[in-house]
């Protein structure tokens, strides 16, 4: 677009999507090969700063009972 319309701005790839998206132009996104295999990374979601499927081992070494430091 760039070297066939020198004075005009280039869109981004994501606008043109967009675009074609909104109806805003001609063409349709079964006419895009590209546009069909294009994925996009899921969002990652916040779970308050824990992990949620972090597997639970048991108490901590320093949750031990007395008696068990003193076994031999």
């Amino acid at each position: 677009f760039k070297r066939t319309m020198p004075g005009y701005p280039c869109p981004s790839t994501p606008t043109v999507y967009r675009y074609i998206d909104q109806g805003l132009l001609d063409i349709s996104n079964i006419d895009l090969p590209m546009k069909l295999k294009r994925r996009r990374n899921k969002r990652h979601h916040s779970h308050g700063g824990h992990a949620l499927h972090k597997k639970h081992l048991g108490n901590s070494i320093e949750q031990r009972p007395k008696e068990i430091e003193d076994r031999k």
